[in-house]
């Protein structure tokens, strides 16, 4: 076949790939830290989620709600 190069790995990367059961992002604000905002769990839809999520983090910003806030929640389907 071939011969092994003497080559060493000097930088590597990894990355987690999470998911969530129902398939949707978690996008909005912390609850319990209103000040800080989440986008996460895109899966394979990065693109179309992160331009969606960066317009309800903006209306958040600007004080305002987002009729899409509830079916991407951290919380939602949360009894508390």
């Amino acid at each position: 076949m071939g011969h092994a190069l003497p080559l060493e790995v000097c930088h590597g990367y990894n990355a987690l790939f999470g998911t969530v059961k129902d398939g949707l992002p978690l996008m909005g604000a912390h609850r319990d830290h209103p000040h800080h905002y989440y986008l996460l769990g895109y899966e394979g839809n990065g693109t179309c989620y992160s331009m969606a999520g960066a317009r309800l983090i903006l209306e958040l910003l600007q004080g305002g709600t987002s009729a899409y806030a509830p079916l991407v929640s951290l919380h939602r389907g949360s009894k508390r």
